[in-house]
């Protein structure tokens, strides 16, 4: 039996998604402006905690490098620097300088705020804000860059909460439609967005703490 909650549903042709007899359930929802937002039935989706619609899931934020976060003058020991793309993914801090013996210390991020010096030097890094704070070993080489490595850009859509339920076209305005928020769904036929292998497993255990249960049919 399909729950509607008051929305008009089109059955999938073919049922071609469902992979049980479990019941399903849709809700409504609005799928957010975005040029990539031309979207199939099957496309797993996230939804962005800024404005609450709904967009293609991004099983991971971007990827930025040697983003400069301070310069040493021969003297300071410590940087405090607030990263430009939070919210940060746990785990992926990594921070490094040339000291004043020439050797380099590279903080590594212990994925629970705790930043770890090479060479001895500790740090805090809050995710949420991007807020970060580095006590070298040793002082920073005069007129040598701090920098920092991390995944940024996480808005919510890295949290898989739904599939679409109808081809939508959200790519010149936001659009309301229906997704399926239970239910049991042919893993092959889904739009997982280029997401690598690990990435899947660990949406399709996500999902399942929501009732959205996805398996291997044939």
């Amino acid at each position: 039996m399909v729950e509607s909650y008051g929305v008009t549903i089109t059955e999938l042709a073919g049922g071609n998604l469902l992979a049980g007899s479990h019941p399903v359930v849709l809700y409504p929802i609005v799928v957010g402006l975005n040029a990539a937002n031309d979207l199939l039935a099957g496309q797993v989706l996230g939804r962005k905690t800024s404005d609450n619609k709904y967009y293609k899931w991004l099983p991971a934020g971007t990827d930025y490098s040697n983003e400069e976060i301070g310069t040493g003058d021969g003297s300071k020991k410590t940087f405090f620097a607030t990263l430009v793309n939070p919210v940060v993914s746990p785990g992926s801090v990594v921070v490094d300088a040339v000291l004043l013996d020439d050797s380099t210390e590279t903080f590594s991020d212990n994925g629970k705020g705790g930043l770890i010096g090479s060479a001895g030097g500790d740090g805090i890094a809050d995710y949420a804000t991007g807020k970060i704070v580095v006590t070298f070993s040793q002082a920073v080489k005069n007129l040598e860059l701090v920098n920092a490595d991390y995944t940024g850009d996480l808005d919510g859509t890295e949290v898989p909460r739904a599939i679409l339920a109808r081809d939508t076209d959200a790519s010149e305005e936001d659009v309301n439609t229906v997704a399926y928020f239970h239910g049991e769904f042919n893993e092959d036929k889904l739009d997982w967005n280029d997401a690598s292998d690990p990435q899947i497993a660990d949406a399709k255990r996500r999902l399942a703490e929501h009732g959205i249960y996805v398996k291997k049919i044939g």
